[in-house]
């Protein structure tokens, strides 16, 4: 966690003032190690492994002189945003979490097939309708 205390104050920061679960500021660790240059195999870039598809509508670009994916400042905007995004469709934070690594889509599709209802995320990952790395995903996170 020595590497997080550069950013952990902001993150905190603007957790509070998006008033979201404080254990969001634990989501870096299992992204990044809360590294903003950190880039992943796939091109998960920053503190919060943005793809670059996945920026649209949370105030980044891409561009040859620049990668807002790694700004601390806006990409903690965005990924706040972007949870909050999850919870707001899914009304559940361990479900929202598991959309913010597998994809909004992908966890609708793996609910819709497994038939969740009540829809929560220890259902659908005893459905076994998640991926293998989404599945593995929210407990990680949990153990941190």
């Amino acid at each position: 966690m020595e590497c997080s205390l550069p950013y952990i104050d902001y993150v905190e920061q603007k957790i509070d003032e998006y008033q979201l679960p404080k254990e969001l500021a634990f989501l870096p660790v299992i992204e990044s190690e809360y590294s903003p240059l950190a880039v992943s195999r796939s091109g998960a870039t920053g503190l919060w492994q943005f793809m670059r598809n996945s920026i649209a509508g949370y105030d980044m670009t891409i561009s040859d002189w620049k990668d807002d994916r790694k700004d601390f400042m806006k990409s903690t905007d965005g990924a706040l945003r972007k949870l909050k995004d999850n919870y707001d469709a899914l009304d559940d934070w361990l479900l929202a979490i598991v959309a913010y690594n597998a994809g909004m889509g992908a966890v609708q599709r793996a609910i819709k097939s497994a038939g969740s209802d009540p829809k929560d995320f220890w259902h659908l990952w005893e459905s076994g309708k998640l991926s293998r790395e989404s599945t593995v995903y929210v407990p990680k996170f949990l153990a941190v």
